[in-house]
């Protein structure tokens, strides 16, 4: 996929799945740093309600073991804090906890995370899976049930996990095939400052396209240019711009795309589809 990633790089322009943002070990560590800023926290975690959600989890799964499966777990921070907090809910605890995530070195530290704190936590086990959730119809441990089994799924997607697909319907339809009723799913998702109706009043309310500095910017933008830096030959200079789009496959949505003018000598500028918050 890194090879593919620089063939992409280097060649007229295009249009990057976000994946390719997290995979080597120089991008996920710039992204491990922009995650911990103060102001990525508030605007990107669920934070102090996590407590509030395992309540629900708790309520509608009474008397099961939960296989919870973390869906693009990245550093694993929300998804250890709310194993913690439905365990501290269980009589007898008894959950699996299954990290997925296609970027190796977030995996790692995502896991490593989760090893401190769960580490003495009895009827825990915990579990690193590199692995593309765009195919987990291939994992036959993720979704194989047993005979007599009394155990319930809790699928995560947190961290702004649900803006990394590139059709949210297409995937609950065919990627969480071995869910069954009473399974159970928590994401968070971004929501819509104005109707897609009104492209001039989201315009106007998203700091990212009324010509603001959205707070983190900077540091995003370093993340996401670091790949070209690494991979395009003779890069003189990068810039950036973003653009509304509002074709998504969620009636009622917009995406907000960052797309990468590259200059570099002897070649003309190439623009690059890098990520987009939908």
């Amino acid at each position: 996929m890194v090879m593919e990633l620089s063939e992409v790089l280097n060649g007229p322009g295009g249009y990057l799945e976000q994946t390719s943002a997290y995979l080597e070990h120089q991008s996920a560590l710039q992204y491990l740093r922009m995650a911990n800023e103060p102001g990525y926290s508030t605007a990107h975690r669920v934070g102090n309600q996590l407590e509030r959600v395992a309540e629900v989890i708790w309520d509608n799964s009474r008397g099961s073991g939960m296989e919870m499966i973390a869906l693009g777990a990245g550093d694993s921070r929300e998804e250890v804090r709310l194993v913690q907090n439905i365990v501290a809910r269980m009589e007898l605890p008894d959950l699996r906890l299954y990290l997925l995530d296609i970027s190796q070195p977030l995996l790692s530290v995502g896991f490593k995370h989760a090893a401190d704190v769960l580490y003495n936590q009895q009827g825990v086990s915990y579990f690193a899976m590199q692995a593309n959730f765009h195919n987990m119809d291939r994992y036959t441990q993720l979704h194989y049930t047993p005979a007599r089994s009394h155990r319930r799924r809790l699928v995560t997607m947190l961290g702004g996990t649900l803006g990394n697909l590139d059709n949210e319907p297409k995937f609950f339809k065919y990627n969480l095939i071995g869910c069954h009723p009473g399974d159970l799913l928590l994401m968070d998702f971004q929501l819509a400052c104005a109707p897609v109706s009104d492209q001039d009043a989201i315009r106007r309310r998203e700091p990212s396209l009324s010509g603001g500095k959205p707070l983190g910017q900077r540091a995003l933008e370093d993340w996401l240019s670091s790949a070209i830096w690494r991979h395009c030959r003779n890069v003189a200079d990068v810039r950036f711009h973003y653009e509304l789009l509002t074709n998504g496959a969620v009636p009622g949505s917009y995406s907000i795309e960052v797309v990468a003018t590259v200059h570099a000598r002897g070649r003309e500028p190439r623009q690059f589809s890098l990520f987009r918050f939908r």
